[in-house]
């Protein structure tokens, strides 16, 4: 249950009401498109699900059925992750009326807004302040009313791409694997993992892909970063900026990264020591000795173990097989030759050597630390994919950018 579940629930029971009891309440107060069911209310108490941003005026709603201060329903709206309204506000929001004229000149402010808005279509752009677009999407937003404009479709769209362009690199993924740099050798790679820099010194860089490129121009990309931080949605605008999770993810991302690079290259460390030639590049012109492939399925090997995977067994090693045309013979590892040699004897002592070091990776704490940290990052993807889905399907898109 969420906090905002608990807390609903908590001041529905204090207050002495069933669900039926309370949507009933608020029926006659709440918009036809906007009417609270006991169905819902269930949902909301149990975290089975959220209110959406055209909840809002149900959520004051609900509030006044219960008799909450103005207080509490602020903290009511912050829990379900909504900016606090003012206590003045809340006696019309059902309704939709504007607040009535007070000391602060609300009223006033409301119809300095309404006006030159409304004349958009009849009299072409106009200068409109920041100030007042911000007052003119708090009334929209509480009276239930959509917002038209232009771009609003793009930064939907945009919103939506970036939700399914996020992922992680996946060790079990065959493309990654034929694009690993085993050898090591200094130079620019570009991997789904990211762009791999390797110097001389055999350090490791990753340059993980901006969030975002390549989906639409920079301008319109930009544009969804304004609409989201300037929404006045905690979960829409912690997204983004210097410390938010997009930018937070591309930098857990390029650590996993190179921790999977580092992983990788004590594996083939170990092995360039051993006395067999290594065949990195797979060009298919088969030579004696281990191959990439020799590394690389240890390396996978030991990540699904430590993630409790069954990972590689002995009936993965199929017998020696002779390469046609050749005095050689090759052993295959699953579909992979991990070796080959002019002698049967020979494919066995390497079979015997890829079967130790399997089992002495399998064990190694780097690799446990890799599984972890791909399970909290696939965590916060799908956290990010989700807050971005519901920025897309919102009814009335919130924030401004300059396109507004």
């Amino acid at each position: 249950m969420s906090d905002f579940g608990a807390f609903l629930k908590e001041k529905r029971i204090s207050a002495g009401l069933s669900q039926k009891q309370l949507s009933e309440k608020c029926f006659h107060q709440t918009p036809q498109s906007l009417r609270v069911d006991p169905s819902l209310l269930s949902r909301w108490e149990t975290g089975d699900s959220h209110p959406l941003l055209q909840h809002r005026p149900i959520l004051v709603d609900i509030g006044k059925a219960l008799q909450m201060p103005a207080s509490e329903i602020n903290a009511f709206l912050t829990k379900a992750g909504f900016s606090t309204i003012q206590a003045e506000d809340t006696d019309s929001v059902s309704s939709g009326q504007i607040p009535k004229d007070n000391t602060n000149g609300s009223n006033a402010v409301v119809k300095d807004v309404k006006n030159p808005l409304d004349s958009l279509a009849n009299e072409g752009p106009i200068e409109v302040s920041p100030s007042l677009r911000e007052q003119y999407q708090k009334v929209m937003l509480l009276m239930g009313l959509p917002e038209k404009t232009q771009h609003k479709p793009q930064m939907r769209k945009m919103a939506r791409a970036i939700a399914e362009e996020i992922s992680l690199p996946f060790y079990g993924d065959k493309n990654l694997w034929s694009e690993l740099p085993v050898e090591f050798q200094a130079g620019t790679y570009p991997l789904q993992i990211g762009l791999v820099e390797i110097d001389e010194n055999k350090q490791i860089k990753v340059n993980y892909c901006c969030i975002g490129a390549g989906i639409a121009e920079p301008h319109l990309v930009k544009g969804l970063y304004s609409h989201l931080s300037t929404s006045g949605l905690p979960k829409f605008a912690e997204l983004v900026g210097k410390n938010g999770k997009l930018n937070d993810l591309v930098d857990e991302a390029e650590q996993y990264s190179h921790e999977l690079l580092t992983f990788l290259k004590f594996i083939a460390d170990e092995v360039k020591e051993y006395r067999a030639k290594v065949d990195f590049h797979d060009k298919g012109n088969p030579k004696p000795g281990l191959t990439k492939w020799f590394i690389i399925t240890v390396w996978r090997d030991a990540l699904e173990k430590a993630g409790g995977y069954l990972g590689i067994n002995n009936s993965w090693y199929k017998p020696y097989e002779n390469i046609s045309n050749t005095n050689l013979w090759q052993l295959r590892c699953g579909a992979y030759p991990i070796a080959i040699a002019r002698s049967q004897r020979t494919l066995a002592m390497y079979e015997n050597w890829h079967k130790r070091i399997r089992i002495k990776y399998g064990k190694h704490p780097l690799a446990k630390g890799i599984h972890d940290k791909s399970q909290e990052l696939n965590n916060n993807c799908q956290d990010i994919r989700r807050i971005l889905r519901e920025f897309s399907d919102t009814q009335y898109l919130p924030g401004r950018c300059e396109l507004c």
